[in-house]
């Protein structure tokens, strides 16, 4: 089980359904198995969620002016 964050405004709380074409569910699976198999050499985990969450802050960091905190 995992620690109780202290800082609970950094913990994830909204929940988002996606609906995905096979073509799309086929890319974020490669982008998982990619970032997996990074993840693995310093013992991490990554899901579907955590690559969409990464994407989404890549998104809004190269958006001009956007903020998104200091999340990792």
């Amino acid at each position: 089980m995992r620690p109780r964050r202290e800082d609970r405004d950094g913990v994830a709380s909204e929940t988002l359904t996606l609906r995905l074409s096979p073509e799309d569910a086929r890319g974020l699976a490669a982008l998982v198995e990619a970032r997996a198999a990074e993840a693995e050499a310093i013992g991490g985990t990554v899901s579907k969620a955590s690559v969409v969450r990464a994407l989404i802050r890549a998104a809004v960091a190269a958006s001009a002016g956007g903020t998104h905190g200091d999340h990792k």
